[in-house]
């Protein structure tokens, strides 16, 4: 009884540790929200109600064929594994296996790499709880993610102003899905609600993403009318600057050429403050945003435009800290973990991440090295059992070749009505396995002797029981020499036979391998580039994956090498072993038989 409660408690510790929102959902993917300064974002100060992008593909998530075409399934889950979190889908492309999703995480530790919120999916009767104005609410005046419906762009926040774009189009190769390219005269319009106007004392804040095709030539960027006058950004070499009538805030060196950065205007009373890539970078006073007819991006702006936000609010340093590390190129904030499925333990291992993450082209690899190894090793086991009858048959065969001294060979011989060696002329491997052995089927000496005695029974005539007529000439020793040689060449050309399947395999297999692993990495370094996440968790299952393909094809490989090697060894001592015979046998014969 004493021992009952540590059993109990251990008993029930595992499943609290891996408790499961709703058995409904049969999988689940951790997500660790990393805000250290050691692996992580850096995040300086908590943050509260963050709207998280996450960027799911092949290199990160492998169950893209789990989901639901419609995402009815998908679900997001708080650290307490209880708490349902708003989101919204900006990207779903499952032939391409790339998910992109908004979600609001209530709480956001700085400095700490312990805090994840759960995705869940795997419910087909499960229907969709997409809430998109959960994500952003009245909080922002307007969010354009250039994923435009039927061709038309759309504001994703719950004021749904009206958004246009003339002279351009939306491009697939934004730095989150989809991004609008600009050119000269491409103008976009985002006109005004009365939820745009900013409060002096909350302040404002304009964020967008860009990535300019030219710093040398200056060109304005956007402008909007306030009640004091225009307010414009102008790009020129490497800075840019804000600026109303006389007032101008300059942010210098800051812009490169074909680079995305995140670009953020925060107005707090009469002052503003420009960050690029969450770095302060210019402030000044300039007054307060004041919207009246929306604001226009673009005109003479040559380059790419994606998530441009206006939030009713100043936003902090740390904040866009956040936001340029978590929808940049390289997030740094989320890590998603391998999935986990229900009644699984919680966990999947080391190998289970790799083989999960192969893709087709490995699979199809791996198929084929499958089947070679498959063949060689049953040419190195079938060679193995017929080299071993052979040498067994050649042993017993010249003891009794030695023994017969001076006397007639012919002795030795057996001529048995029908075929003596009822698989010799399909396969000697299935001789040497299944044949008889009486005598020496096996053996190719014996072979060599044999088809030496047909040839001088063709020419003397052995008559049984008597001595045989000796009467072989120089001619008839040249021939049976002739006959030897040809009868030794297939001796040679059978134990080779299938041979060259082995050097294929050891020269072939790991070329076959490098040939999945590169593609392997390939496929994950598009995805990776399709979906702008670029760090370690994303890169290295699939890389991992990748380079089964190799280890494939070394284990086709060395095995081979050494069978090869083996015997090839075996085979031409057998060879050494049948010339030496035929010289002596012929010497032999012509002095029995010879003149």
């Amino acid at each position: 009884m004493k021992h009952f409660l540590p059993i109990l408690l251990l008993g029930i510790l595992p499943g609290l540790a891996h408790a499961w929102w709703d058995e409904a959902w049969s999988y689940r993917v951790p997500l660790i929200l990393d805000a250290s300064t050691q692996t992580g974002a850096a995040i300086a100060e908590d943050q509260s109600n963050v709207p998280v992008l996450i960027r799911l593909h092949a290199g990160n998530f492998q169950d893209f064929f789990s989901l639901q075409e419609n995402l009815g399934d998908l679900r997001f889950i708080a650290g307490d594994d209880k708490t349902p979190l708003d989101f919204h889908v900006e990207q779903f492309d499952l032939a391409n296996q790339i998910l992109l999703v908004w979600v609001m995480v209530p709480s956001l530790k700085a400095e700490t790499n312990t805090d994840k919120f759960y995705l869940y999916f795997g419910n087909a009767k499960a229907t969709s709880a997409e809430k998109p104005e959960g994500i952003y609410g009245l909080g922002a005046a307007f969010v354009v993610h250039f994923n435009d419906q039927a061709g038309q762009l759309i504001d994703a926040g719950a004021n749904k102003a009206e958004v246009s774009l003339q002279g351009g189009e939306v491009t697939p190769a934004g730095i989150i899905g989809k991004a609008g390219e600009f050119k000269s005269g491409t103008r976009l319009t985002i006109k005004n609600t009365t939820a745009a106007a900013a409060d002096s004392v909350k302040g404002a804040t304009l964020s967008f993403w860009i990535k300019t095709a030219n710093t040398t030539a200056p060109s304005k960027l956007l402008s909007l009318a306030t009640a004091t006058g225009e307010m414009s950004m102008t790009l020129n070499g490497k800075g840019l600057s804000l600026e109303r009538g006389a007032q101008k805030i300059a942010a210098d060196g800051a812009i490169n050429a074909d680079q995305w950065q995140h670009i953020a205007v925060v107005f707090k009373e009469a002052a503003a403050y420009v960050y690029v890539d969450g770095v302060a970078k210019g402030q000044g006073t300039i007054g307060a945003l004041e919207l009246q007819n929306g604001i226009t991006f673009g005109g003479e702006f040559a380059g790419q435009l994606d998530e441009i936000e206006l939030a009713n609010e100043a936003k902090s340093a740390a904040w866009l800290q956040v936001v340029s590390q978590n929808q940049g190129m390289k997030d740094n904030l989320i890590k998603p973990q391998p999935s986990e499925q229900l009644g699984a333990g919680g966990e999947s291992g080391m190998y289970e991440a790799i083989i999960g993450n192969l893709d087709a082209m490995s699979w199809c690899v791996l198929a084929a090295m499958g089947l070679m190894a498959l063949a060689t090793w049953v040419i190195m086991i079938g060679k193995t059992f017929y080299m071993s009858a052979l040498t067994r048959d050649n042993k017993a065969f010249l003891k009794e070749y030695q023994k017969l001294g001076i006397r007639n060979p012919a002795m030795l011989d057996h001529d048995e009505p029908g075929n003596e060696d009822e698989y010799q002329d399909v396969a000697p491997i299935l001789q040497a396995i299944f044949g008889k052995h009486d005598h020496f089927q096996s053996s190719p000496i014996y072979h060599l002797f044999h088809r030496g005695m047909k040839e001088v029974k063709s020419r003397v005539g052995v008559a049984a029981g008597s001595q045989a007529t000796k009467n072989l000439d120089h001619k008839a020793v040249n021939a049976i020499r002739a006959a030897l040689d040809a009868q030794m060449t297939r001796e040679v050309q059978k134990m080779q036979g299938r041979m060259t399947f082995l050097t294929l395999a050891v020269s072939g297999g790991p070329f076959l391998g490098l040939l999945g692993t590169v593609a392997g990495v390939m496929i994950t370094f598009g995805a990776i580039a399709a979906s702008g996440d670029v760090n370690v968790a994303a890169i290295a299952p699939g890389v991992a994956a990748a380079l089964v393909t190799t280890v494939g094809g070394l284990v086709v490989a060395i095995p081979a090498m050494f069978g090869y090697n083996i015997l090839s060894g075996q085979i031409r001592e057998s060879i050494a072993d049948m010339r030496v015979f035929a010289d002596e046998y012929l010497t032999k014969l012509a002095e029995y038989y010879g003149d």
